[in-house]
């Protein structure tokens, strides 16, 4: 789809396309190859001598598909979230290659991320200067961009546990007519999950990435980038740990969702088993009244009618109010 050239002039990311004069090519430090095509593949190889991974190749769960090195050239994947604003939020596998101090990106995605990285430019305390410090800016951002998205969703959470736990109507009668939507709160719960669990991923294929390629290659990394190599791994474990509380939280709305729609499905059957209590005793004695035996003195008495009513309404009123005294409804 396309392929961008990245040079650094007076400290800031300078993008060039494939019409880019040939004397620019030893000044790239970043190839962004999105969506690449045979072609474009076989530019690069050509131009660093390497093999660009495919996208199943990008995809394989095992580390040393995803993390090795093949003649001093580092190569290294892992998982960036995109369409986090969404219902449906995924993950997409991008290579990271190390090539002569230059970073090749390969990604069949454009996350938020990689367009913010793109367009900035070192400062006084964070200097790019080779292919090293592309690859911690671009790893810096997808985790500043996943801290946002995690603030967000811990948001979310927040939310549904307001709706569950401190209802904003406090009228007990006027709360149990405006009934919540559980069905709403499990999807919301659900999808928040589904983000904290893509969102670990995420982080723990970025914590493997970095810990790999910062390992010892030749030529090696600056004191610099290895202190901001240093500051993104307690980054990615704070973050971690930060996923891990808010899964746990997940767990527990869950759990406590659950438990409201059994409370309310055990108020529904309570009412049924009231019904039953009240309209049961009287069944039985219209069912007695009800027989069609010849000789019943009831059915020739000129009462027969009132007492007949009179005892059902005694046999509905009496277990109601006995069960009612031992605290059985």
């Amino acid at each position: 789809m396309a392929i961008t050239f990245y040079t650094i002039e007076n400290g800031t990311l300078m993008a060039h396309s494939l019409s880019a004069p040939p004397m620019m090519m030893e000044k790239i430090v970043w190839f962004d190859l999105l969506e690449p095509t045979k072609d474009e593949e076989i530019l690069v190889e050509q131009f660093l001598g390497i093999n660009v991974p495919t996208y199943d190749e990008m995809r394989e769960i095992e580390s040393s598909s995803r993390l090795y090195i093949e003649n001093n050239v580092v190569f290294t994947s892992a998982m960036v979230m995109t369409h986090t604003d969404s219902d449906a939020p995924q993950s997409h596998a991008i290579s990271f290659i190390l090539c002569q101090k230059k970073l090749i990106t390969v990604r069949y995605s454009n996350p938020y991320s990689f367009r913010v990285a793109s367009a900035r430019h070192d400062d006084e305390e964070r200097t790019i200067n080779s292919g090293y410090g592309v690859l911690m800016l671009l790893i810096e951002t997808i985790i500043g961009r996943l801290a946002d998205i995690l603030e967000n969703a811990s948001h979310q959470l927040d939310d549904v546990n307001h709706k569950i736990f401190r209802p904003t109507i406090h009228d007990r009668d006027a709360r149990l007519k405006a009934k919540p939507d559980y069905e709403d709160m499990m999807r919301r719960i659900g999808i928040q999950s589904d983000l904290f669990s893509k969102a670990q991923e995420s982080l723990l294929t970025l914590n493997r990435l970095v810990s790999f390629a910062s390992q010892g290659i030749s030529p090696r990394w600056s004191s610099d980038e290895m202190e901001r190599v240093s500051v993104t791994l307690k980054d990615i474990n704070a973050l971690s740990d930060y996923i891990n509380f808010q899964s746990n939280k997940v767990y527990f709305l869950l759990d406590a969702t659950l438990g409201l729609i059994s409370i309310e499905q055990s108020s529904i059957i309570k009412i049924f088993s009231v019904a039953a209590v009240v309209f049961l005793p009287p069944t039985l004695v219209a069912s007695i009244y009800g027989m069609n035996f010849k000789f019943m003195p009831e059915l020739g008495w000129l009462l027969g009618y009132p007492f007949a009513i009179a005892m059902m309404v005694l046999a509905a009123v009496v277990p109601y109010f006995f069960f009612k005294k031992k605290r059985w409804l």
